[in-house]
């Protein structure tokens, strides 16, 4: 075997392993794969295969343009209708580079009079690219930007056959008249710039490639030039992706009607769902919303584009409780501007200008007049829907006028206010001059007769539909976009209302977030009702939703804002609070509910577990008729899905638990809600409503009457509320009907209240940011109690707000700053929630002896444990390993109170001169001399008591003080400082310097450091003797207290020292 040969040194470094650690300098190293290289080479060999620039027209190309040769992307309508939204926003950017289509084409093809080496930087140089054959064209990419252009120019296209059409019938005339002659020469104008337009937008820059040079080593040249682009690319908004689906689905609807949209809609659901983007979901799950937004809102064109009715945060931030009313409500308005579009027969503009003048003069012929006028609002109703895209253009401009003469007018549209009668036909004149202007003056764009009849008849309906009738049609402004603010502020006003309106048909409204927190069934609690009326069986539903829709909106004003105020009081929304708002609280709300309402809950639990996704079908009379089945029917929790099958202790148990409590809970207060004149007869108006729209004989909720009736057959029509709460009879028959002056009244409350529900939520907000403070709890930890000196600082700093916004709100509304508040009668009390905390039990007052024994032990050295001593448990006995010297004897109470005594001896001092006599008998001039004094001797053998905590210093009342004060209240009740008070200390005893016994002082206030700063002038001491009687003696961070309750919280604490001492012996 040949000898090893030696190792040459190196830079290696051996560790005691044996193994050897390189230690040289790292060098860099280069990627072998850069794909920034690659296709940066790949760019250059791009080049040269390049021909050069020009453009072609897309719309005007007898050549077609082929895709997807070298790239499989398919064309996508979402793909295209989010280009549009990019057209029709930021324009069409088609002679820019980066946006230019790439064409690979042989070279022979081109014809050859023609330069296409010109620089991009010059683009009006750039030449129009001309061709030899019609054959079609291979492009790298660009489908969807051609797709767009393409679908954005067929109206501009369809346009120009009609207007050609018009034109020929113009030509053929033998002898034409002045009025045509001149319509055919601003026809040929307007057709000219038609053309020009067409021309101007189908003008798209290209790059041209040679085709034998860039497929002669292969495709993968030609593939990479078909990628898009390497750079980043922001994706789209969320606004632009609900714009893009909106789209789709228009689409869908065009081929397949609703049922196609619907189909667009859920499929996006499904992807939204795998992707968790929640808001998005949101959103979606709610399709009245999106198929409002898709019919009603994206036709009209670019005024509501920018609206927040199509971004995702608004609408996912709105869509709480009155979404469903504002869904319905412009779909209603937007059917108001198709049937004022509507083709069909009608008065003249004029013939309907002088019906309003007959009626304003009110002569012989006005109540007949009056009458047709009625006669033709009727016929308005009835007529067939036509194109309402043709107000787009004007929408702008009549929101415009409708921003001018509304800005003065605060209240709720649509009302019978004189003054909204006066802003309503300033509106009327100006609206109607607009369209008179563009229709009728100089016969723009050659209209036809057949055209100019029309629009004179959309002119005549507007006219009628903006008149009000007396007690028959109050018309509200066109919807534009400040009328859709206005009319959203005023369903926001009264949104307790409509959630408490909503409870009375779905059950699960507050409750259902708990159990199934990613359900989308009841975001909106006015969606939530319309749905619940949809699902009624044998009910006439579109009928029935077009009611309850109009009741709803007429009482916005009248019983919807009384149930509002109601339910906007702080002692309801103090009961409203009692509701579980999440399984904590839903858990202990069921642990002590009647023993009854669970056994009625698990009843019906084991009814309806079994019966799987064919649902109330299965059911037989018998169990329709259970206590709680009338929730189960109306609720919009998906119950019968096979998911929630699968583990129905789980998924169904919870909620038929949660509708049952709902039940008792409602129980409890909704009887004297119902009951009231005004709310009583609007319930009873719901109630009958669902009862005339049922088909025939059918379900009924609770037929028999009675309170624990659920579901059962009718003999004839009748129909409840799930909860099965009945009106009074003489409620439900009553006339009541609310005046003027009670509105007025009724408005002023609401937002009085909404100003106390602002001032409510700021003080609890701020409560609750100083409670979350760490410093704020009793001890560490994120789930620690908050302390209790600062719940009861918290409490009174509530109180005090609550004052001082009740104060700046009179003086606000009397715009006066120096206004009379008197407290009694002006103080509104907000309901702030009472913070109640437990004192900690290892606080204690004072320092004691086990307070000095916790301290010595944590000082002392970590070791082992002695053993115990003979002595131990025996507290009064020293330990005799301590010097005599250094050990403290402990004093009982009665030698405590001697050793605090002065000496009889010194001038300066008095037998009565204790702490607690001291406290009884009130403050005295300390005096400022120190006299000297010996601890009296300690008898080891006593009775060791615990020490007395420091006593709190008494409160004194001065002269000038109102005696307004209630001893009885609560610590957390009475104040910490008044005005008329003044705050001392008590003057500590101070000791010998070597004397035994220490007495630790009681902190001292500021005015007390102050008056020990103050030089000792004798007439600044006089100033303090004279005032010594009127000072209260007591630091201002402190409560004050009594005598009676010091003695009562000394003998508490004595009692339980000596519980302790019992329980722990021997």
């Amino acid at each position: 075997m040949p000898p090893r040969k030696k190792s040459e040194p190196s830079n290696a470094e051996t560790t005691h392993s044996g193994f050897s650690l390189d230690t040289r300098p790292i060098q860099a190293k280069m990627p072998e794969n850069d794909p920034a290289a690659e296709a940066q080479r790949l760019n250059q060999e791009v080049e040269t295969a390049r021909i050069g620039n020009g453009y072609i027209n897309i719309l005007d190309l007898e050549n077609p343009l082929i895709f997807g040769t070298y790239n499989d992307r398919p064309e996508k309508m979402s793909e295209i209708n989010k280009m549009m939204t990019s057209f029709e926003r930021h324009g069409i950017q088609s002679m820019d580079e980066k946006n230019a289509l790439v064409i690979i084409i042989e070279r022979s093809r081109l014809s050859g009079n023609q330069s296409l080496d010109v620089p991009w930087t010059d683009i009006n140089a750039l030449p129009h690219v001309r061709f030899l054959d019609t054959a079609g064209l291979t492009l790298a990419s660009g489908q969807h930007r051609v797709a767009a252009l393409r679908k954005l120019m067929q109206t501009h296209t369809d346009e120009l056959v009609v207007q050609l059409k018009r034109l020929e019938r113009l030509q053929n005339i033998d002898n034409p008249s002045p009025a045509q002659q001149e319509e055919h020469r601003d026809l040929r104008e307007h057709i000219a710039e038609l053309k020009g337009a067409t021309q101007i937008k189908g003008k798209w820059g290209v790059k041209l490639y040679d085709a034998d040079i860039l497929l002669a080593s292969g495709k993968h040249l030609a593939r990479h030039l078909s990628r898009n682009q390497s750079l980043h690319v922001y994706t789209e908004t969320e606004g632009e992706v609900l714009v893009s689906l909106l789209r789709d689905m228009a689409d869908a609807n065009e081929r397949d009607g609703q049922a196609g949209a619907i189909s667009v809609l859920q499929k996006e659901i499904k992807g939204s769902e795998k992707e968790k983007n929640t808001r998005n979901s949101k959103i979606l799950h709610n399709t009245s919303l999106m198929l409002c937004l898709m019919e009603d809102i994206l036709p009209l064109g670019p005024h509501y584009r920018k609206r927040k009715e199509l971004t995702v945060r608004w609408l996912h931030q709105a869509m709480n409780v009155s979404m469903g009313m504002y869904t319905r409500w412009m779909s209603r308005q937007a059917d108001v501007l198709r049937l004022l579009a509507s083709q069909d027969e009608f008065p003249k503009y004029q013939d309907t200008c002088n019906m309003i003048e007959v009626i304003a003069a009110g002569g012989k012929d006005a109540e007949t007049t009056h009458a047709r006028v009625v006669e033709l609002r009727a016929q308005i109703l009835a007529s067939e829907p036509g194109d309402f895209t043709i107000f787009s253009k004007f929408l702008p401009a009549i929101d415009n006028e409708a921003i001018k003469h509304f800005a003065k007018f605060k209240g709720a549209l649509g009302t019978w206010d004189p003054h909204y009668e006066t802003c309503l036909a300033q509106y009327r004149t100006s609206v109607l001059n607009l369209f008179k202007a563009a229709w009728k003056t100089k016969n723009k764009g050659g209209r036809t007769a057949d055209e100019l009849v029309w629009l004179d008849r959309v002119m005549a309906r507007m006219n009628l539909w903006l008149v009000p009738l007396a007690e028959i049609h109050m018309p509200l402004p066109l919807m534009t976009g400040s009328v859709m603010d206005n009319v959203w502020e005023s369903l926001e006003a009264v949104s307790e209302g409509f959630l408490e309106t909503s409870r009375w048909f779905e059950p699960l409204i507050d409750t259902h977030h708990i159990h199934t927190p990613y359900g989308h069934t009841l975001d909106d609690s006015t969606e939530a009702l319309f749905r619940s009326v949809e699902r009624q069986p044998g009910l006439q539903v579109s009928a029935a939703v077009n009611d309850i829709f109009t009741i709803l909106w007429d009482a916005r004003t009248t019983s919807l804002l009384q149930l509002h105020n109601k339910m906007s009081t702080g002692p309801m929304q103090v009961k409203m609070q009692g509701r579980p708002h999440d399984k904590k609280t839903f858990t202990y709300q069921w642990s002590i509910a009647p023993v009854s309402l669970k056994q009625s809950a698990l009843a019906l639990y084991n009814v309806v577990k079994p019966l799987g996704p064919q649902g109330i079908s299965k059911l037989e009379p018998s169990d329709l008729k259970m206590n709680g089945m009338a929730g189960i029917v109306s609720t919009g929790w998906e119950w019968q899905r096979p998911s929630a099958q699968k583990n129905a202790t789980r998924e169904i148990q919870p909620s038929v638990n949660a509708i049952m409590l709902e039940s008792h809970f409602a129980d409890q207060y909704r009887p004297a809600i119902i009951n009231n004149a005004i709310i009583g007869k609007f319930r009873t108006q719901l109630q009958n409503v669902m009862i005339s729209r049922q088909i025939v004989t059918q379900l009924s909720l609770n037929p028999g009457g009675s309170r624990s009736g659920g579901l059962g057959l009718a003999a004839q029509k009748s129909w409840n509320f799930w909860d099965g709460l009945s009106v009074t009879a003489a409620v439900s028959q009553s006339d009541a009907e609310m005046s003027l002056e009670r509105q007025t009244a009724e408005v002023k409350k609401q937002e009085r209240l909404a100003s106390d529900r602002v001032d409510r939520d700021i003080i609890m907000k701020a409560q609750k940011s100083i409670m979350n403070l760490a410093l704020a709890r009793s001890h560490r930890g994120k789930k620690a109690p908050v302390s209790k000196e600062v719940a009861d600082a918290l409490n009174i700093l509530a109180d005090a707000l609550s004052l001082s916004a009740s104060r700046v709100r009179l003086r606000t509304l009397h715009d006066k700053d120096d206004f009379v508040f008197r407290r009694r009668r002006d103080h509104r009390n907000l309901n702030v929630p009472l913070i109640v905390a437990e004192p900690d039990e290892h606080t204690l007052d004072d320092s004691s002896e086990d307070d000095e024994s916790q301290v010595e032990e944590i000082d002392a050295p970590k070791g082992p444990k002695a053993p115990p001593k003979k002595s131990e448990g025996k507290r009064n006995v020293p330990d005799k390993s301590t010097p005599a010297e250094v050990q403290k004897p402990k004093l009982t109470l009665k030698q405590k109170g001697k050793a605090r005594q002065p000496d009889p001896a010194s001038p300066s001092s008095s037998e009565n001169d204790s702490p607690v006599r001291l406290l009884e008998d009130g403050p005295k001039e300390p005096d400022t001399t120190i006299t000297k004094k010996t601890a009296e001797p300690v008898d080891a053998s006593a009775e060791i008591e615990r020490p007395i905590p420091r006593p709190r210093p008494i409160a004194k009342k001065t002269r000038r003080e109102v005696p307004d004060e209630q001893p009885g209240k609560p610590a957390h009740q009475r104040p910490l400082h008044d005005a008329h008070l003044t705050y001392r200390t008590v003057p500590s005893v101070v000791p010998e310097a070597n004397a035994d016994v220490v007495v630790p002082d009681i902190p001292m206030s500021p005015l007390s450091q102050m008056d020990e700063d103050t030089p000792n002038d004798p007439a600044h001491h006089a100033v303090d003797q004279n005032a010594q009687d009127d000072t209260v003696v007591a630091p201002p961070s402190l409560p004050l207290v009594t005598p009676d309750e010091l003695a009562e919280e000394i003998d508490t604490l004595r009692r339980s020292t000596r519980q302790k001492q019992k329980a722990t012996a021997p």
